[in-house]
């Protein structure tokens, strides 16, 4: 189970690639914990790679918040484009399967 549109996208498409991933899984970084959206064990490198969807872009609580655990997730070693993928989505731009897609691409996966 998942809690939303969107990650019901990534979860298909992780499943369709034989990708596999623990949902929400616990990370501690430092004196922080935290629980990514989705903890992907790369089928052939075997690297961990943490994706984020971030789904409330156009509320600025939620918006400031991300940003703060990006900046954290950098500066422990986790990088975007590397081994964090993130994707985005407001109320006037809703996340697709195809950009699901797209991430995992973007990543060789």
């Amino acid at each position: 189970m998942v809690r939303s549109k969107s990650e019901t996208f990534i979860d298909i498409v992780l499943c369709q690639k034989n990708i596999p991933f623990r949902y929400e899984y616990e990370l501690k970084i430092g004196n922080n914990t935290f629980y990514p959206d989705f903890t992907i064990m790369h089928p052939i490198s075997k690297e961990i790679i943490y994706w984020e969807h971030l789904g409330k872009m156009d509320n600025p609580e939620y918006f400031r918040k991300a940003l703060a655990k990006i900046k954290v997730y950098h500066d422990n070693g986790i990088f975007a484009g590397q081994n964090l993928i993130l994707t985005f989505e407001s109320k006037t731009h809703p996340f697709t399967y195809n950009e699901a897609e797209a991430a995992l691409v973007q990543m060789n996966l």
